[in-house]
């Protein structure tokens, strides 16, 4: 429990700074053929960025991420170059988000996000035709005293949302796809900030562990931890975000804090670069 909630507390104080006396944060990712089992040379796509959210869409990757504010890059060749494109958020209220996560279902883009205030910490979406322009809902979604990082996955056109509090994973579930509550059947110790993917009979969760990236399955109701762990030299990783291309090629996207001392004596940092 103590080392919980000291690794949230890390990890909440490091988040508040893209640039900060620990590092620098920066925005990676690797590939994998079963999901499981992921390269160990990542490459470098931002650096001062963080929160990354995946989509594979249309033979297209987007990835969003909050960097001085809400950013995309888009890939038509499966990652093997990137480009920035122009996105914009049109707010009911103009307060700070963090946490972004897109999907697209139901013909629409949908980008769901995080805000706080004083008393707690609101879950909204926000709705795109184009994947640029996205225009706030009004109403929302839900709320609780610290819940952070919503990570969604679709069920029968139906978003079934995970979401980070404290320092464990929470789900909440909507019977009319407007309405959300929490699902008393679910709760997973020790896991925050995650993505989540639908395999064939199952669902698939990657959570950030003690400098890694872990997951589990959750398969007939039952969850059940997986062995395989993903590291990155021993350096602090986090918030990942999943895609599958095929059955045979995934793409995870995540954040790691490269400290401001990091020699790469190595050659271990590659680096994508594109405009």
């Amino acid at each position: 429990m103590i080392k919980k909630i000291l690794l949230l507390l890390v990890f909440l104080y490091l988040q508040s700074y893209s640039q900060s006396i620990f590092g620098t944060h920066t925005i990676l990712f690797t590939t994998s053929k079963d999901g499981l089992n992921w390269e160990k040379d990542p490459i470098t796509l931002i650096e001062n960025g963080f929160s990354p959210s995946a989509l594979f869409y249309e033979g297209k990757i987007f990835l969003y991420y909050i960097s001085d504010s809400l950013s995309l890059i888009t890939s038509n060749d499966t990652a093997k170059s990137f480009h920035r494109q122009s996105v914009k958020l049109f707010r009911v209220l103009n307060n700070k988000i963090v946490d972004p996560c897109i999907k697209y279902y139901n013909n629409s883009f949908k980008l769901f996000f995080i805000t706080s205030d004083s008393i707690e910490n609101k879950l909204h979406v926000a709705y795109s035709n184009d994947g640029q322009n996205f225009f706030e809902d009004s109403r929302i979604i839900y709320s609780e005293k610290g819940i952070f990082k919503p990570d969604v996955v679709i069920i029968n056109n139906k978003p079934i949302i995970y979401l980070t509090s404290g320092g464990d994973l929470i789900r909440i579930i909507t019977h009319n796809g407007k309405h959300f509550f929490k699902d008393s059947t679910f709760y997973f110790p020790s896991g925050i900030y995650s993505s989540s993917i639908i395999e064939n009979n199952f669902i698939r969760t990657y959570y950030t562990g003690d400098y890694s990236i872990n997951s589990f399955r959750l398969e007939n109701g039952k969850i059940k931890k997986e062995n395989n762990v993903y590291k990155d030299q021993n350096i602090f990783i986090s918030e990942p975000s999943v895609i599958k291309i095929s059955d045979s090629l995934y793409y995870m996207f995540y954040k790691k804090i490269l400290p401001n001392n990091y020699i790469d004596t190595c050659g271990c940092v590659k680096k994508l670069i594109f405009e």
